[in-house]
């Protein structure tokens, strides 16, 4: 029992040497250091770069140029301005641009949906590593009871009141809490792994701030009015690719090129006498129609199509799991507060079972195994008690994780 003892206090030094963190601190960090983030600022710049590409794409080109050339007959100089724009019948200039811009969009709403996927993750592991926390001080209230047990029953046996047998039997029930203090205390070292992992620091300790547990009575929202960020856009998907199949109808049209030019060059081999410069414009109209596009580009419209169906089934068949598991978290939201009720009387009996057993057993009332019992009881009553309580609220942020709202009130 002293090397429990010795270990206890070694875990409440370095608790209290610990890097003492909030949730919002943790989450921040989690954003910061992740590397989903990192990938996600990755892409954004690089959509974002394709973007004003396009807008370059549409502005008409132009070149400035300037000649100088000798042989046996002389030297000859000359400079000029050129500006041009070619627009093709199926306007991939346009459609290129309205793509760029539906990926800022995507990216953007991916980005929210990263943020609140590593709030979420990091929310979940904070709150498994406090609980395990908060379980610990329960086990370790148990084990302080425990060796008072232990220590009351040492001196009655001393005095003839109890036997060796009752004094072996509650060493073995303070044996067990020994045994429950060091199974606590791994798992709150491998929990305190995990969630370094997610901040991606390196951690031996940490030690956490309480949250305020913002329970609501009442949690349901009208499921059809609702979308998950997933949802949206699998819906902006669908409309992209809408906008792509009316390109694709284009390309069963004759193919029409329309193109523009204008053109200022110096003359007389004087290329910096602007008053000596000859200007004009060129417009040029081409139009054909390959013989055999009809059939080669009916197949490609056919398939994607198809592509634009199977993208409608695949949003509906989201619908339905999002109706499914929004009804099934409000079902275990709602089965979670009757429980709570039910343990909240337990814990109320339990706290008064174990005064009057400890009482009794002082007396030589009853024996060590109906203490055991009742102090097993309420250990199992203020767990469950811990337990509940943050599971309501883990099950509330979850619904509020499925319909990406903010989680914890802020991301």
């Amino acid at each position: 029992m002293k090397k429990i003892i010795l270990i206890m206090f070694l875990l409440s030094i370095s608790l209290i040497w610990a890097r003492v963190i909030t949730l919002e601190e943790a989450v921040n960090i989690a954003l910061e250091n992740s590397y989903e983030s990192q990938q996600n600022n990755i892409t954004q710049n690089k959509v974002n770069s394709s973007y004003k590409s396009t807008l370059w794409d549409i502005a008409p080109d132009g070149s400035i140029s300037y000649n100088w050339s000798h042989s046996d007959s002389g030297t000859s100089k000359s400079a000029g301005l050129t500006i041009g724009k070619s627009i093709n019948s199926t306007l991939p200039d346009y459609f290129n641009w309205r793509t760029a811009r539906h990926n800022i969009e995507v990216t953007n709403i991916n980005s929210d949906k990263i943020t609140k996927s590593i709030a979420w993750n990091v929310l979940s592991s904070y709150v498994d590593l406090l609980l395990s926390q908060k379980k610990m001080d329960v086990y370790t209230k148990n084990y302080q009871m425990q060796l008072d047990i232990l220590k009351e029953t040492n001196l009655q046996k001393e005095l003839g009141r109890k036997t060796i047998y009752e004094y072996n039997q509650v060493e073995i029930n303070a044996l067990n809490s020994e045994l429950n203090l060091l199974d606590a205390q791994k798992n709150i070292i491998k929990k305190i792994k995990n969630l370094s992992l997610l901040l991606n620091i390196e951690a031996d300790t940490l030690s956490l701030q309480d949250i305020d547990l913002d329970i609501k009575p009442e949690y349901e929202y009208n499921i059809d009015q609702e979308k998950s960020l997933a949802i949206i856009i699998s819906e902006l998907s669908i409309e992209h690719n809408k906008l792509l199949l009316n390109q694709d109808k284009l390309r069963f049209l004759p193919d029409l090129s329309v193109s523009w030019s204008y053109y200022n060059n110096s003359i007389n081999n004087e290329p910096f006498e602007f008053d000596n410069y000859q200007s004009g414009n060129t417009w040029r109209l081409s139009l054909s129609y390959p013989l055999l596009n009809y059939f080669k580009q009916s197949q490609s419209h056919y398939r994607n199509k198809e592509n634009l169906l199977s993208e409608k089934i695949s949003l509906y068949q989201k619908i339905d799991e999002f109706k499914t598991n929004y009804q099934n978290y409000v079902s275990d939201l709602e089965n979670l507060f009757i429980r709570k009720g039910i343990n909240d009387k337990i814990l109320r009996q339990s706290q008064q079972n174990f005064e009057i057993a400890k009482t009794n057993f002082n007396l030589g009332l009853i024996k060590s195994i109906e203490l055991e019992q009742t102090k097993t009881d309420l250990r199992e009553a203020e767990l469950n008690n811990l337990d509940i309580d943050y599971q309501i609220y883990l099950q509330q942020e979850a619904i509020n994780h499925l319909l990406s709202k903010k989680i914890a009130n802020k991301w």
